[in-house]
């Protein structure tokens, strides 16, 4: 079962790599990043996701009202688009391809991947090793 395993970044933060509708990207891991209708996997930076929008990556673009940590409601643009892991070092694509949604974020916030990217993830199990603070994916 081939293995990917990104370690945590000097500013204690989890990276992975990401082909998002082919594209190679670098995306946090937050799992705080939760949708109660389980579709939204990713929220982008403004300009990546008005990128991936113009070219036509994104489809079936809607808004969303989203609350954050703080109870606070904004809109959001949410559209679908196909994501699948990368190899860190060979850049190749691993495990499956799936349909997620990708939330336009804010701008000055890092893209990142939620907790709803990897429940797609069918076949991998993930393994947050905390001794060697690696952040790994198995899939068949």
């Amino acid at each position: 079962m081939p293995t990917v395993c990104w370690p945590v970044s000097p500013t204690g933060r989890y990276d992975i790599d990401v082909a998002l509708a082919g594209a190679g990207s670098r995306c946090g891991i937050d799992l705080g990043l939760t949708d109660p209708l389980a579709a939204i996997g990713f929220e982008l930076d403004p300009m990546l996701f008005d990128q991936f929008m113009n070219t036509g990556c994104i489809t079936k673009l809607q808004r969303r009202e989203r609350r954050d940590s703080s109870g606070a409601r904004t809109k959001l643009t949410v559209g679908e688009m196909s994501a699948q892991l990368l190899d860190p070092q060979s850049r190749q694509p691993v495990g499956p391809v799936v349909t997620v949604h990708a939330a336009r974020g804010a701008r000055g916030l890092h893209s990142r991947a939620g907790v709803e990217f990897f429940h797609r993830l069918t076949g991998c199990r993930v393994v947050w090793d905390l001794d060697t603070r690696m952040w790994c994916v198995e899939c068949p």
